[in-house]
Formats: C-alpha cells, structure tokens, sequence
C-alpha cells in the first residue's frame, strides 16, 4: 500500500507569531509580581515558637478551651462532639 502525504488545510485563522494575550480581560492580570524573599518566616522550622497543642491540622493553632452552658465544665474545641454533660 502506497502512503501518500496530503497537507492539512487550516479552518480558522492563526496568528503568525507571537502576540499578547487578547480578549475580556485586564492586562494588569499578565503582569507577573515581584517575588519577596526578605521576609522572616513566623513560625521557626525545629517548632520552638508553636503553641503546645499545635499541629499542621489545626493551623497551628493552640486549641481553644471552650465551657459548656449546661454543665460548665471546660471541654476543648476538638473534643466537644465527645462531651458528656456530669451531673
């Protein structure tokens, strides 16, 4: 079987090089930001500076100590679905 090689017709109109972006858009939006690097990171790396209690789950937050309106015991923020009420 002979292959034969036809060239492929374009249907719509291409530009022939390089342009800016066009459409609905602002152009403000293709500028790139400049990246920051003198900053001071918050949190140290070894954890010396994070909240007891903190983990990457919670953000690193400490979590909060919350006091039920029945019972008024303190109870903390991720364990208030297990909370029992004492009599």
């Amino acid at each position: 079987m002979k292959i034969q090689r036809f060239e492929a017709k374009q249907a719509h109109p291409f530009p022939k090089s390089i342009m800016n972006p066009q459409g609905p858009f602002p152009r403000e939006l293709f500028n790139e930001k400049p990246v920051v690097d003198d900053y001071e990171p918050e949190l140290a790396e070894d954890g010396a500076n994070h909240p007891l209690g903190a983990t990457a789950q919670n953000g690193f937050k400490q979590p909060r100590t919350m006091i039920c309106s029945e019972c008024h015991s303190r109870v903390l923020e991720n364990k208030t679905g297990d909370h029992e009420c004492r009599d």
